[in-house]
């Protein structure tokens, strides 16, 4: 979040800096705010394969945006085997 704080506009390349906290926050059980960094990184980075798969994997396990997760997760399998 510090490193979110420091930046003027979010770009690009900042996806990581969305990745990284939203992992943090899902593992301490803030899914809604994990959720939200998530798919922020995806609108940086819309083909990102390591945000997809988090994120859909995570939707896997709550049992949430089944059809939305498998899609994601066949995108990210293609653009990183």
């Amino acid at each position: 979040s510090g490193a979110l704080d420091r930046v003027d506009t979010l770009q690009q390349q900042h996806w990581t800096l969305l990745y990284f906290r939203g992992i943090a926050l899902e593992r301490t059980e803030r899914w809604a705010e994990a959720e939200a960094d998530f798919k922020k990184a995806l609108e940086l980075q819309p083909e990102q394969p390591y945000v997809m798969n988090y994120l859909a994997y995570s939707w896997v396990e709550q049992e949430i945006h089944l059809d939305q997760a498998q899609e994601m997760l066949r995108r990210a399998v293609e653009l990183r085997p």
